[in-house]
C-alpha cells in the first residue's frame, strides 16, 4: 500500500511511531536531529490541515482522566476553542457533558485495549456549544489517545427534515379518505385502509398480500390486457411527471368496478416510486358532480392564470375572483363577492345589453366583446372578455366565467395611430390645396401676359 492508499489516521500513526523511533535511538548525531525535527513537522503539518477536527490527549490516572496536548486547525473553528487556551486542561473540564453522550466511555475503551473504534453521530450540548459529532478514536504508540471528528450537525438536521417530511407524508397518507397506495416496480408497497375498504378487504395488511393480478381483470374495456397496460400507464408517468386515466379494477367479491386512478413519482426514502390515487367512479354522484364542477373551474383557470377570471352566477353576482382582476381594480378579492358585476366592472344599474356573459349562457358558446369598464377611482380601462358558460352535471346553465385581458394600451396606441392618420390626411389635403392654387395662379399669369402681348402690338 503507498501513501496515498493510507487514511489519515494510519498517517498519524506512523508518523507518531516513526518520531518514536527516532526519539527512543537517543541518537546525538545531526542527521538523526534533523529528522526527528523533520518528522515532528510533518506530523504537526498534517494534524494541523486536517479537513477534520482533530484533537489529541494524554492520559492520566490510570484512563481516567484525559488532558490536552494538541487541537487542530478545523477542532478550533467546530468548538469554537483556541489550542492555548485549553492545552493542559482536562477533557471534561472544557467538555463538562462528554459522559452523557457515552464518548468518554470510548475513550477508556481505546486507551485499554489499543482497539481503535468509529462512534456514530452523537448530540453534545452544554452552555457554550451544541451540535451532532462523528467520531473515530485510536490510540497512538506512545500512549495518547487521539479522536478525529466531523461536525455532522447540518447533515443530521437534514436528514432529521428528511424524515418529518416523510412522517407527515405517511400520516397523510394512512389519514385520507381517498385510497392512495405506493408502487415500487410492479409491486404495491404500501396503502391506507381507505384503499381496503374500496376494494372489500378487512384491513391494509391483507390487501398487500394480494398478487396485483388478482386487482384487476385479465383485459380493460379497450381489450388490452391489463398488465401490459398497467406498465405503459407507469411508464407514462415517469416520463410526464402525472398520469391520470380511468381503469377497471376487481374487488375482493369479484366484482368489477370503474375508478380515476392519478399516478404521481416521487422520492421516498431514497427510492422513486409511484403515488396512486384511486377515486372509485360508481360513487357518489354528489362528489361526481361536485368534482366535475370543480375540475371544470380548475382547468379553465389554468390556462388562463396571466388573465383576469372571474366567476359569475346566473343572478349575475360575482362568486369568485382570482388576484389579477383584483389587482386590476385595485381592490381587493373579497370585497366582489356577492356584488352584481354590472355595477362593479361598469357602474351600471342593470345588465349591460352588450353582456358577453347572457350571451354564453343563452347560446351556450364561449361570447366574446371588447367592453370599458371603470374602477372606482373613476379611471376607464379597455378589456377584451371572453365568457364561458358554466354547467352541472345535467347540462344545467349555472352562470358563466369571465377570462378578461387588459387591452388599455393597445387601445391608446390605436387611439393615437387614429389621431396620427387624421394629421397626415389634413397635411396631405393642405399640400394638395397648394399645388391646386400654384396651377391657378400660374394659368392667370399666362392669361395676363398674354393680354399684355396684345395690347402691345
Amino acid at each position: 500500500m503507498n501513501d496515498k492508499d493510507k487514511s489519515q489516521e494510519q498517517l498519524l500513526q506512523e508518523i507518531a511511531a516513526l518520531r518514536r523511533e527516532v526519539e527512543a535511538a537517543g541518537a546525538r548525531s545531526r542527521e538523526a536531529e534533523d529528522l526527528s525535527q523533520s518528522c515532528s513537522r510533518m506530523f504537526g503539518d498534517l494534524f494541523n490541515h486536517l479537513r477534520s477536527g482533530g484533537i489529541i490527549y494524554e492520559v492520566r490516572e490510570n484512563g481516567n482522566k484525559f488532558i490536552f496536548l494538541d487541537v487542530n486547525l478545523a477542532a478550533e473553528r467546530i468548538e469554537k476553542i483556541k489550542k492555548e487556551d485549553v492545552r493542559g486542561k482536562s477533557l471534561v473540564e472544557v467538555f463538562p457533558q462528554i459522559a452523557e453522550c457515552g464518548l468518554l466511555d470510548v475513550f477508556y475503551r481505546v486507551w485499554r485495549t489499543g482497539v481503535p473504534e468509529f462512534c456514530p453521530a452523537v448530540f453534545y450540548q452544554d452552555k457554550r456549544i451544541s451540535g451532532w459529532r462523528e467520531n473515530f478514536v485510536y490510540k497512538l504508540p506512545t500512549g495518547e489517545i487521539v479522536t478525529i471528528y466531523d461536525d455532522v450537525t447540518e447533515r443530521i438536521k437534514t436528514e432529521e427534515r428528511l424524515w418529518e417530511s416523510e412522517k407527515r407524508f405517511m400520516d397523510v397518507l394512512y389519514a385520507a379518505q381517498d385510497a392512495i397506495l405506493l408502487i415500487d416496480g410492479d409491486k404495491f408497497v404500501d396503502c391506507n385502509e381507505a384503499t381496503a375498504r374500496m376494494l372489500g378487504y378487512p384491513t391494509r395488511a391483507e390487501f398487500l398480500m394480494m398478487h396485483p393480478a388478482k386487482l384487476s381483470p385479465p383485459k380493460q374495456p379497450d381489450g388490452r390486457d391489463s398488465f401490459e397496460k398497467a406498465d405503459e400507464m407507469m411508464r407514462l408517468a415517469f416520463e410526464k411527471g402525472f398520469h391520470r386515466f380511468e381503469w377497471i379494477h376487481t374487488r375482493a367479491n369479484g366484482e368489477n368496478f370503474p375508478v380515476d386512478v392519478c399516478l404521481t413519482p416521487l422520492s421516498l426514502r431514497g427510492k422513486k416510486i409511484l403515488h396512486c390515487l384511486w377515486r372509485d367512479l360508481a360513487e357518489g354522484k354528489k362528489a361526481e358532480a361536485e368534482l366535475f364542477e370543480s375540475n371544470e373551474r380548475f382547468q379553465s383557470l389554468l390556462g388562463n392564470v396571466n388573465l383576469g377570471i372571474t366567476t359569475i352566477g346566473v343572478d349575475y353576482k360575482i362568486k369568485e375572483v382570482n388576484a389579477a382582476l383584483a389587482d386590476r381594480f385595485k381592490k381587493p378579492a373579497d370585497e366582489f363577492i356577492g356584488k352584481e358585476c354590472f355595477r362593479e366592472f361598469e357602474r351600471r344599474d342593470a345588465v349591460c345589453a352588450h353582456c358577453p356573459g347572457k350571451k354564453a349562457m343563452e347560446t351556450g358558446r364561449v361570447a366574446e366583446e371588447e367592453v370599458e369598464v371603470i374602477r372606482e377611482d373613476g379611471r376607464a380601462l379597455f378589456v377584451r372578455v371572453h365568457a364561458v358558460p358554466l354547467k352541472d352535471k345535467n347540462g344545467v346553465c349555472t352562470g358563466f366565467m369571465e377570462v378578461s385581458e387588459d387591452i388599455t394600451r393597445q387601445k391608446r396606441k390605436e387611439k393615437e395611430q387614429e389621431t396620427q392618420l387624421r394629421e397626415l390626411r389634413v397635411l396631405a389635403e393642405t399640400s394638395m390645396n397648394r399645388e391646386e392654387r400654384i396651377l391657378e395662379l400660374k394659368k392667370r399669369v399666362k392669361e395676363l401676359e398674354k393680354i399684355l402681348g396684345e395690347k402691345t402690338l
